[in-house]
Parts: C-alpha cells; structure tokens; sequence
C-alpha cells in the first residue's frame, strides 16, 4: 500500500494530502481552489491544518498501541547449521516476552506488573563476570624433590585442587592472586619465591577467591585454575601452568581458556580434567557461536565444542552446559571435550568417570488436583581412554546436595538424596495458587545403581524422618554415613552396604545440632563437623557404631565463632586424628589477645576431643590454611606464615 492509498483507507485524506502523496495528479483548477475554513477556539484553521493534526494523532496512537509481537522468535535462518536442534532449544530456554505490550507502557505509562511480579519479582540472568615475581636470594640446590599429598581427596589418586600444596622441602601456598613457596625448615622457615597472578592484553579481572592450584607429581609444575574475564567482562575460565622447578625464578609456562565459570577440576598425573559452567543469556544472537556455545582455547585461538561432543537431553531445564575440557596431564594439550546442556554444577569424579547432576521436577496431574516432585539426572562419562566417552543415564528420586553425595565403589554407583514433594490442585480456569499448595516434607533416599547396565541394584527410600534434609555423606567402602537434619536437631545413620540383597542401617536419634561434613577417622570413628546448638556454635562431635545403634563418643564446641563450610577448607591428618580450620570469633572473651582472626586445631586422643592449637592468624576463613610436618604446625593466612613447635 502506498502513501495515497493508506490516507484513504483511513478516510483522512483532502485533495493536499494527495497533491504531497501524488504530485503528478494535481490539477491546474484544483491548485486554484481555496480551502475551507473552520472556527476553533476564537481562531480560524483550514481543513488542511486541522487534518494533519488530526492524521498526526491517529498515527501516534496506532504507533503507541499496536501491540508488540510476544510470540517466539524464529530462527529457521539457522536451519543449515549443524547446531540448528541445539538452537531451537535455546530458543525456547532462553526468550524473554517484553514486558510491556506496546509503546504506550514502554515509553510513557511503563509495563503493568502482574501480581507475581509484585510477589515474587522478574527475574533475569545477571552479567556474567563471576600482578610481577620478586624472588628472595636464596641458594637454589638442585635435585628432585618428592610430592607429599596435603589435600583430604575424595577418590584415592584422583587429585583436588588446593590452596595449598607441599613438596619433601618446600611449602606452596596461595592467598587472594599470590601464590608462595616456603622452606620447611621448623622455625627457620622462610618465604623463598612468590608469583602474582596479573591481568593481560586478554584478561581484564582475575576472579581472586576462585583460584586454586595443583603440583605434579615431580614437583617442577604448578597449575593454576580459576575464573576471570575478558576485556568485555565476558567470563572464562582459565588454566597457567607454571615451571616451578626453581623456587626462586617461578615462570609461566602455558595458558588454556575455556569460556564461562570455573567449577572444579581433578588431576591424576596422566589427565588433568577442567569443569566449567556457561551460561547463555536472554535472547542470544544465533548468528554467532559465542553467544551460544562454549569456546575453548588451547594456544590456537577459540574454538566451539563440536556438536556431537554436547550431549543434550530431549528437555532441557535451564539454557546451561556443564563444560568437561580433558587435558594431557604432561603436556596439558587439549585432548577432547564433551559439553552437558542444562546439566548442574555438581560433579563427582572417580577413577575413571566423572558423573554430572541434572536436578529437575516430574509433575503427575489427576483431574484437579497434581504433583511435582524433585528428581535429578546423572550421567557418566568415562574419561579412561584417550578421548572421553558417554556411558549411561539414570533418574533417581530427590536432589542431591554435593559431590560428596555420590561415591563409585566395585562397579556400583552410590547416591544419596533428599526427597521433596509438592501437592497442588488446579483452579477451573488452569491455574495454580500458592494457597492451594502443600508441602508433603522431605525425607531421604539410598540408591546402589549397578554401572554394568544403569539399573538400580538396591535401595533404602525415606529413611530420614518426615522433614528431615540431607546434610552431609561420607562412603567408606562398605559402610556409609549420612547426617540428616531439621532446624538444629539431627540423626547421624550408618549403613552397612556390603550386602544390597540387606542393606542395614542404625543410627544415633534425634541430638543437638548437626554435621555440614563427615570425616572417618580410624578404628571405625567418625568426626562430625558442624552446627551446635546454635548457628553460631561450631561443634566437632565423634561417634561410633555400637551393638544398638549409632553413639556418641564425645563432642567439642566453641560458641559466638564462625567458620567455613567448605570441607576443602580443612586441615585432616587421620593418622594424628586432628582436624584444623580458621574460625572468626564474635567475642574479644574468645580472643583474649584481641585477635579474632585466628586458626583453630583440635584432635581425638581416643576419649576426648582437645584443643590443640588456637592462635591468633588473619585471613578469610575460606582462603587459611595449615599443614603438620615433623613436630611443627605450618599455619598461613593473609600476608601472614606462622610456625609453632607441637613437641613431637
């Protein structure tokens, strides 16, 4: 439709308005004719101004109220890509409705909230964006040094990432972007080298409390993982390799970028194994792969993950990949990746696999009434060969709380999980209130998921009371330990796997306080670190199993404190049964030299838990940590190392 044949259509046009839309109709008469007049406000108007007003109006109105277009965008451009099912997806996971329904609310009135946005708030993904060496002089000796594990792994051979590590003769530890080597030398311990992690021409922000480090095996490497982000707060995460094999002239070695979060990594002298987490934001251009898949970079510039390494199941929960990126653990060349869409952070390697989480909710509807439960997905992915290979999935009631509630052991998978379940009935027009929901409480489940064929072998459901949640979980071989808990009141429940024809459990009944980790000691004792009586009491309690049940053997606590959660943030040493961490006191009664930053130690002589060490030490209680060697306790925290003698 032309100008012309719009004016008419909207019954506005005067013989002007067709002389501006079709010039080359006027005619010589018509030019002649004079145009009628009208008497507005004490004023006269012609026609022809009062009608461009008037056409000026409607069009601002057809302009401010035709209605957007909320309906889902096409991407059929796309059709030709090898990643067009992954974007129709995407699409879906990802579009965002404006919010206003047209230009009237954009620009002037503003968009008409609905009454769960007054509840509950819009919601959208925020930005993702989660320094050189002056070495001492020292006298360098050569010769090989000998690698002495520190960190409390939770697979033998399977290496976690630390702040700290040690060598037979020197110390390595990080705080904040600093990474320093020390002697072990007792109390002639001194700092012999330092390395700064530095923004580049790539990396703008360096992501401080993510960073964390390994050392090989033979002690001239150190690599560093972490997140950061780019020049345009783009977020990534990387891997430095360092050469490490003069403590006193560290140097960087090698780089590898993978884009979105750092979320864990393992590292088994052969394989080093980095998880990451990219998020794709609202309404992405599909035109560029970055906006939508990870990219890796191995020294050769950025790179998508193939299609057929992103495994994608047929719904999708959230518009996430968990990134699996396999590095040579000599070298640290790229030797494959597998991408897992709308799969969580919650990672648990073994030997030879490595298990990624996907929490989701099954819903059943019978006429006017529903369910939704929590469930949650596990997939395997073998990393044994030189590539890395999909294995199996499997569908288990319940979420699942950290890595540490999953554990492989002779070809069965063993997961614990919290139970939760809502009930809701449905209004005659198809909604669903709040008021008409109705929790049905929590509970616990025990799945053995036999690996030969990703069937369950056996199972213990709800053994927790009603309402109760899961806490922490310890497996040890046979045996597995769970702590479940309401409010500040917990059961501590053994079970007895070496049977799953007759999987036995015992526990201790409801006592004060509960477990955040579990931690067995020797002889069969298990030490419980957690909540008190109070969310400001740190309580270390130790139980043992008896002919009746689950007891207590004895417990200490520390009141007006707090401390990290993180059980990587511990110091264990099972063959002294002691276990360290920073605490932060509330009170100056529990600091009496007026330091509350400090750096606590207790350990179990077989009757009682004892405070062995409790010293004034700065720092975050995430980033301190300590080491016992030969009599000596190693402690450091901010700008600080400290060295006390033990006495044997």
């Amino acid at each position: 439709m032309n100008k012309e044949e719009m004016l008419r259509a909207m019954e506005l046009i005067e013989d002007e308005f067709v002389a501006e839309a079709a010039p080359e109709r006027v005619k010589e008469a018509a030019a002649k004719k004079p145009a009628p007049m009208i008497s507005l406000g004490g004023r006269k108007w012609s026609w022809l101004t009062v009608g461009a007003a008037g056409l000026a109006a409607a069009v601002a109105a057809m302009w401010l109220f035709i209605p957007f277009h909320t309906g889902l965008p096409s991407v059929v451009k796309h059709s030709d890509s090898q990643y067009y099912e992954l974007i129709q997806k995407l699409n879906e996971a990802t579009y965002v409705r404006p919010r206003a329904k047209n230009n009237y609310e954009k620009y002037i009135r503003g968009p008409v909230k609905s009454s769960f946005d007054y509840l509950y708030g819009a919601t959208e993904d925020a930005m993702e964006a989660p320094t050189a060496n002056e070495s001492q002089e020292i006298k360098w000796e050569s010769g090989l040094l000998s690698y002495e594990e520190i960190t409390d792994n939770q697979v033998a051979g399977v290496i976690e990432a630390d702040r700290i590590k040690r060598s037979d003769r020197y110390i390595y530890y990080l705080y904040s972007d600093t990474l320093r080597v020390y002697s072990i030398e007792g109390e002639e311990s001194k700092e012999v080298g330092s390395y700064r992690i530095t923004s580049n021409e790539a990396i703008e922000v360096f992501y401080k409390e993510t960073w964390e480090f390994y050392l090989s095996e033979d002690c001239t490497k150190i690599i560093l993982t972490g997140s950061f982000a780019d020049k345009q707060m783009n977020a990534s995460a990387g891997v430095i390799v360092l050469d490490v094999s003069d403590p006193a002239n560290l140097s960087e070695l090698d780089m590898v970028t993978v884009s979105g979060n750092y979320l864990s990594s393992r590292y088994t002298g052969d394989a080093f194994l980095l998880m990451t987490e990219f998020r794709v934001k609202n309404n992405p251009d599909f035109s560029e792969e970055k906006n939508f898949l990870p990219l890796i970079d191995s020294g050769n510039g950025p790179e998508s993950v193939a299609a057929e390494d992103i495994m994608m199941p047929e719904t999708i929960t959230t518009a996430r990949y968990t990134v699996v990126c396999k590095l040579d653990g000599d070298t640290f060349a790229l030797e494959d990746s597998v991408a897992f869409l709308s799969y969580s952070e919650k990672l648990y390697v073994s030997e030879e696999m490595i298990y990624a989480t996907r929490g989701m909710s099954e819903t059943v509807e019978t006429g006017q009434s529903g369910n939704r439960k929590a469930m949650t997905e596990i997939a395997g992915l073998s990393y044994a060969g030189e590539g890395m290979e999909q294995k199996g999935t499997i569908r288990v009631d319940g979420y699942v709380k950290n890595q540490y509630s999953l554990d492989e052991h002779e070809g069965i998978l063993r997961v614990v999980t919290t139970t939760e379940e809502i009930q809701y009935l449905i209004e005659d027009n198809g909604m669903i209130t709040s008021a008409s929901m109705r929790e049905l409480g929590t509970s616990a489940n025990l799945y053995c998921i036999r690996l030969e064929d990703w069937q369950i072998a056996a199972q213990v459901i709800e053994f927790a009371p009603k309402g109760e949640t899961v806490r922490s979980v310890r497996f040890d071989g046979d045996m597995a330990y769970v702590c479940t808990a309401v409010q500040v009141t917990d059961p501590v429940f053994f079970f007895d796997l070496s049977d799953l024809e007759n999987i036995t459990y015992k526990e201790t009944g409801n006592i004060e306080g509960f477990s955040n980790s579990l931690i067995n000691f020797r002889d069969g004792y298990l030490l419980g670190i957690g909540v008190g009586a109070n969310r400001s009491t740190l309580k270390l309690e130790v139980y043992e199993e008896s002919e009746i049940g689950v007891e207590s053997v004895c417990k200490y606590e520390l009141e007006n404190v707090s401390y990290s959660e993180d059980y990587k943030d511990y110091y264990v040493n099972r063959e002294r049964q002691m276990v360290g961490m920073g605490i932060h006191a509330y009170r100056d009664e529990l600091s009496p030299d007026g330091q509350r930053e400090r750096y606590l130690v207790v350990f179990f002589d077989g009757y009682e838990l004892r405070e062995l060490l409790n010293v004034p030490l700065p720092g975050d209680v995430d980033l301190k940590r300590a080491v016992y060697i030969d009599g000596y306790f190693y402690l450091f925290g901010e700008d600080a190392f400290v060295v006390e003698k033990m006495g044997g």
